[in-house]
């Protein structure tokens, strides 16, 4: 996404949200008026954009976060419904599920087994 358009969708995003909670913008929107000049609006929409450019880096667009037992569920479940499932086509499904699924698995069981340094 191009710098301008990304600019504009948080300023968008900004101004939905400050409008929810009241948050006056002084908006005059003249040629020469800025409401993205006064300190107080300019703070708010700095730590908005900070907020936002984090959301980004923390979650790509096209990606979701999920949790982690619902992740080993699902592939538990898949596993044991292979075992009694004889269907060809569910099988093909379910094998899909777990090769994409048993990394990720694996992944998640080891963080499980590392000691933390929480103290």
């Amino acid at each position: 996404m191009d710098i301008q358009k990304e600019n504009k969708q948080i300023q968008e995003a900004f101004e939905i949200e400050a409008d929810e909670i009241g948050f006056c913008l002084d908006q005059k929107w003249g040629d020469y008026e800025n409401p993205y000049e006064n300190s107080d609006t300019a703070l708010a929409f700095d730590l908005f954009k900070k907020g936002w450019r984090a959301k980004a880096q923390v979650v790509p667009e096209g990606f979701v976060l999920v949790e982690k037992d619902l992740v080993q569920s699902i592939h538990r479940s898949c596993v044991n419904s292979l075992i009694a499932e004889s269907m060809p086509a569910f099988k093909i499904v379910a094998n899909t599920i777990i090769d994409e699924l048993s990394p990720l698995v694996k992944v998640i069981q080891t963080e499980a087994q590392e000691p933390t340094n929480d103290k």
